[in-house]
């Protein structure tokens, strides 16, 4: 399965969002949303474990910004060291995906404090209540290169193409599908809230992410991502999405805690 932290296991392109894919002459030429969309799933996909750089600013449920390092590999297992900044108080995490366990560690303190999550047992859940959309997408880092799910969730109305010739970037706008909002399928009100409003920018030579918006809060949207300093075919270490708990930490279970997150139960 491709990057299981990614909101979504299968691609699901099925929306419909045309556009005129008429371009100047050494422009990059104008495409539909599915077809960017599949276009960069591809180019995700034959990039086999990926290295890049992350930078999160998010006003949800509080003002907050992330650098994130990362390494995400096809099989969905997940390294990110990430530093994240409150106020002017800054703290950094070890987050790992592997072997279907999600460990997120912090240091406080009294001593390390790790979460985990059982990823089989979450995905479970979600599919007994009809609620496959989040996989855990929601509840790992690397989600911006699982475009299926956010493909699944959003239906893209608007596609265009932005930047200076060699610059380009693809500029897909959406919201969520109305059958998330309402009825048996209805997602929480806080991830409503996220996907009210959708944009990507995809790198129109490589088709690989460059920035993800989500939401509104004003003028601008509750979380921002920018993706840089991407590697493709990165070779990680042997042991680099292994994990064991550091000796003394304080080891607490969060599966029930991910579930009522993404489920509003």
């Amino acid at each position: 399965m491709r990057l299981r932290a990614g909101l979504f296991l299968a691609l699901a392109l099925s929306f419909g969002a045309s556009a005129d894919t008429s371009a100047p002459e050494g422009a990059a030429p104008r495409m539909s949303a599915p077809e960017v969309l599949t276009r960069a799933q591809a180019a995700i996909t034959a990039a086999g474990t990926i290295r890049a750089s992350m930078e999160m600013v998010s006003s949800y449920p509080s003002e907050f910004s992330s650098t994130i390092d990362i390494m995400a590999s096809p099989a969905g297992d997940e390294r990110a060291e990430i530093v994240t900044t409150i106020n002017t108080n800054s703290f950094r995490s070890l987050q790992v995906i592997s072997g279907g366990v999600l460990w997120h560690e912090q240091a406080t303190p009294v001593g390390p404090i790790v979460g985990r999550i059982d990823v089989s047992r979450v995905e479970e859940e979600l599919g007994a209540r009809r609620q496959e959309y989040a996989a855990p997408g929601v509840i790992g880092s690397n989600f911006v290169f699982d475009l299926a799910g956010v493909a699944r969730l959003v239906e893209f109305d608007r596609a265009e193409v932005s930047g200076p010739d060699g610059e380009e970037v693809h500029v897909l706008s959406g919201s969520l599908r109305d059958e998330y909002t309402s009825g048996d399928d209805a997602l929480p009100a806080g991830v409503i809230d996220f996907y009210s409003v959708v944009r990507l920018r995809i790198d129109a030579r490589t088709f690989l992410p460059r920035r993800i918006e989500m939401g509104r809060d004003g003028g601008r949207p509750l979380l921002a991502i920018d993706i840089t300093d991407i590697e493709v075919n990165f070779t990680p270490g042997e042991d680099a999405f292994e994990y064991t708990p550091p000796d003394g930490a304080q080891v607490v279970d969060r599966t029930d805690w991910a579930i009522a997150e993404l489920t509003g139960g």
